[in-house]
């Protein structure tokens, strides 16, 4: 083989390396690292955020954890110089929001476009009323909602956009969430949004801005039951994507709801 076509050869190995690297935003997503905590026979996976020591991960809701034996993980805390240092705390022996001291990763929220892009803005033209936040850690869905409890329909933030969609004949809006969500959660990683702390503060502080009413997290296993609820919510949650003006529309309020079926599609979250 001549030097010169050898040379072609070699730039066109380096033209064809170059295009195919990962871009600045590709190689920013990091995948799901699958873990397990003996003690506990518990699998669960973990992240790796580029600004954590090494040796740290993060879990997908928000709390810094080290291996430090075999299939054995425990949270961090931070010592008086900041620095992450190894608790005594299990992963899975606690609910880690309810342990004092625990530290917490500071980037707690990717949305894709910024909050405050055109794109997320458009909300505001879709007359929206409430705003939520859909939490799905299994499928690894967490993201913005909106929607109008006169209206049947919701809005889902996917990362560069809002998209619409409405329950079908014979299905409530909690369905047609857990139906949605394996879509829900290839959107959300495609536009390189993480699920990756706790509720979106800007979102919902931007929201009250707005006059929309921020309902908190999305709890699809309260919406199943929200038929059957009596007086009391749980605060900061959402347990009905429905008015209660809008409940009557269907019928006499008098007597039992009717639970087994659904006519017409329902907007069953307040």
């Amino acid at each position: 083989m001549s030097r010169i076509k050898f040379s072609l050869i070699l730039i066109a190995a380096l033209l064809v390396s170059f295009v195919t690297s990962p871009t600045k935003s590709e190689a920013s997503v990091y995948p799901a690292i699958a873990a397990y905590q003996e003690s506990y026979a518990m699998n669960f996976e973990v992240w790796k955020p580029y600004d954590l020591p090494a040796g740290w991960y993060a879990t997908f809701d928000g709390f810094p954890v080290a291996q430090i034996a075999e299939n054995r993980w425990v949270y961090g805390k931070q010592d008086i110089y900041g620095a992450l240092t190894p608790t005594n705390v299990l992963v899975g022996s606690v609910i880690p929001s309810n342990v004092p001291g625990l530290a917490r990763i500071s980037s707690t929220w990717t949305y894709g476009l910024p909050y405050d892009s055109p794109e997320f803005m458009k909300i505001l033209d879709y007359m929206c009323n409430r705003m939520g936040w859909l939490y799905l850690p299994e499928q690894r869905v967490n993201t913005i909602i909106a929607w109008n409890t006169h209206k049947v329909g919701v809005w889902i933030w996917l990362g560069n956009r809002w998209k619409r969609f409405e329950p079908r004949s014979n299905e409530y809006t909690w369905q047609m969430l857990k139906r949605l969500a394996p879509y829900i959660a290839r959107e959300l990683e495609k536009n390189h949004v993480w699920y990756i702390g706790g509720e979106p503060a800007e979102v919902a502080d931007l929201a009250r801005q707005w006059g929309i009413i921020w309902g908190g997290r999305v709890v699809l296993e309260k919406l199943k039951s929200y038929e059957d609820r009596g007086g009391g919510n749980d605060s900061g949650t959402v347990t009905s994507m429905r008015s209660e003006s809008s409940s009557s529309s269907s019928g006499s309020s008098s007597g039992p709801r009717e639970t087994k079926s659904n006519p017409s599609p329902q907007w069953d979250v307040d």
